[in-house]
């Protein structure tokens, strides 16, 4: 080896050492610690986006999230999945941390594609402007009064300003049904035996049958939130869970099957399979056949048989 190359080969060795060095020092100054520390504070949440004006507020009370304009209870999984996402997010290297990087990644005060606002109360905890999607599951994040831009893992979709996307949809549910009832026609749970009453009629009732109809109001599940129907042509069906009585009203507006539940004071959009199920209730069909009924129509079979067996 020439002097000249046993120079240059020191040379880059003590650049490489001096390089590791550096990075090794400002590694220490990095610490990763969570990047909303007060997130567990929060109990308002004040979504937006640069697509619409509307602002969408969530707000916890008695520690249930509810859609503030409203009061409906939001989707337990899908506010819990946001606050997890948040929680993991913390601080590390930023992707840049300059003005111009602003705009380049969308997280501006006045260019953003989506931002969100942690309050307690009215006290504002922090407010973050979410960028640019630079991969599947990640967006850019900066906090407001901080330069740092983060590469986080969040979802687009997670942050809607759409209310339909936050309402539980299983709001309308009953968890148990003891009783149905549709004009003349009732159906009555007594422990794992049920009852139906046509006209007034006492009979045993098909538990299967019986089972089936109640589990319609114990699955139930609404689209949206939908304007109140301007008419008042609907289909009420009775229900009874637990110590208290409630009210469906059902009706077609517009080729759209919606329902309400009178003890809360909004109409919802329903599936039309749905819609079928609860306003077409083939009542005659839950009895369960006699007896002498059951035997009739078994011995008829017998005889089909025999009879095809003869031929």
């Amino acid at each position: 080896m020439t002097p000249l190359m046993r120079n240059l080969t020191v040379l880059l060795i003590a650049q490489l050492l001096l390089a590791l060095w550096l990075f090794s020092s400002n590694s220490d100054d990095i610490v990763s610690e969570p990047l909303f520390p007060q997130l567990s504070q929060a109990d308002v949440l004040e979504l937006s986006s640069k697509d619409s004006d509307a602002v969408l507020q969530l707000q916890k009370q008695d520690n249930t999230w509810r859609l503030a304009d409203t009061t409906l209870p939001v989707s337990q999984s899908k506010i819990d999945n946001l606050l997890r996402d948040l929680t993991a997010v913390k601080t590390g290297w930023p992707v840049a941390q300059s003005s111009a990087a602003q705009s380049r990644f969308s997280v501006r005060a006045d260019k953003f594609e989506q931002k969100l606002a942690l309050k307690r109360g009215d006290t504002e905890l922090a407010t973050l402007y979410l960028g640019d999607s630079p991969a599947f599951r990640q967006l850019y994040l900066r906090k407001d009064g901080d330069d740092a831009i983060y590469k986080v893992a969040l979802n687009r979709f997670e942050l809607s300003t759409d209310e339909s996307a936050w309402l539980d949809k299983q709001l309308l549910r009953l968890p148990m049904v003891e009783s149905l009832s549709q004009g003349d026609n009732r159906l009555l749970r007594d422990g794992a035996n049920w009852t139906v009453q046509l006209a007034g009629e006492s009979q045993v009732a098909d538990a299967d049958a019986a089972r089936d109809l109640a589990a319609k109001l114990s699955s139930l599940t609404v689209l949206k939130r939908v304007a109140a129907p301007l008419s008042s042509d609907f289909t009420e069906l009775h229900a009874s869970s637990g110590s208290r009585d409630y009210t469906y009203q059902l009706l077609k507006q517009d080729d759209k099957a919606l329902i309400r539940r009178t003890d809360i004071d909004y109409w919802f959009e329903l599936s039309q399979y749905q819609y079928d199920e609860l306003q077409q209730i083939n009542w005659t069909a839950l009895a369960k056949p006699a007896e002498s009924e059951v035997t009739v129509t078994a011995e008829n079979a017998t005889e089909t048989e025999a009879s095809d067996s003869g031929e």
